[in-house]
């Protein structure tokens, strides 16, 4: 069953990442991951230029990560896709699916939608529509037609126990290239202006040893740039330290981008 997830950039660049995409796709079973690719798409591209792209690949599935800033082109090409070829099965993540949900289905002629952390759900929903099965309840989907509209966000329970997407390859690296690189999920803090502690409150830190893994491919690939995400890279302040350590250790080399709390700094 070929399936394209489609992430739209804002433009090509060493922050072009596709990282969202990677982590579902590592989460897949083997055989649907082989049969799995990630498309990157720019805003210079139309929609019928898009929708002759990815039909040209002969997909059952197509996935789309839904933002703010790309929710509109990304449903308009949802729109066009259903129109040429109606046995698609469409369906999206991403921030905007926190909203209303049954809109973003009604404007985009999807099938559902994906609240909240994606790659169990999304992997639960490809094993049912690869084996031609009715689609089960699943958590974080909302299906199009759904007698309810209530669908709280899924949340993966054990970080550990999701594949990376850096060590399984889902996505290249390169001499030179920028890195998205989650080191933990949430926040601890909850302001206004901030979407990290919404939903599931605190912070889940991934497994260290991962990340050290993690860092020595980076640093063996040759990475320029790595953009850390986490909300609050030293709180609290000793894993910071430990992670500043790492840093330091592993790839002094690669420029990082951090965002720290200043309240928390100190001499060390």
């Amino acid at each position: 069953m070929r399936t394209l997830i489609v992430t739209s950039h804002v433009r090509p660049s060493a922050q072009a990442v596709p990282l969202a995409a990677g982590c579902i796709k590592a989460a897949l079973p083997a055989r649907l991951q082989q049969q799995t690719e990630i498309i990157n798409t720019y805003p210079d591209q139309t929609s019928a230029e898009l929708c002759h792209q990815l039909l040209a690949k002969q997909p059952a599935v197509i996935a789309f990560s839904l933002s703010l800033w790309n929710r509109a082109a990304m449903l308009e090409l949802a729109q066009e896709l259903r129109r040429q070829c109606p046995q698609l099965f469409l369906v999206a993540g991403g921030p905007e699916t926190a909203g209303d949900c049954i809109e973003l289905i009604r404007e985009g002629a999807l099938d559902g939608v994906i609240r909240g952390e994606g790659e169990i759900a999304f992997a639960a929903l490809l094993e049912a529509l690869d084996q031609g099965l009715p689609l089960p309840p699943i958590a974080g989907f909302l299906a199009a037609g759904a007698a309810t509209s209530h669908c709280p966000a899924a949340v993966c329970p054990d970080l550990a126990a999701l594949p990376s997407p850096w060590l399984t390859g889902q996505i290249p690296l390169s001499e030179g290239c920028g890195v998205l690189w989650e080191v933990a999920r949430g926040c601890h803090f909850n302001c206004s202006f901030c979407y990290d502690a919404k939903g599931l409150r605190g912070v889940r830190p991934l497994p260290f040893e991962r990340l050290e893994r993690e860092l020595r491919l980076f640093a063996d690939a040759g990475v320029g740039q790595v953009w850390i995400l986490d909300s609050t890279f030293n709180a609290p302040p000793a894993r910071g330290q430990r992670l500043l350590r790492l840093l330091l250790d592993v790839a002094p080399q690669i420029h990082y981008h951090i965002e720290a709390k200043a309240d928390f700094l100190d001499h060390e």
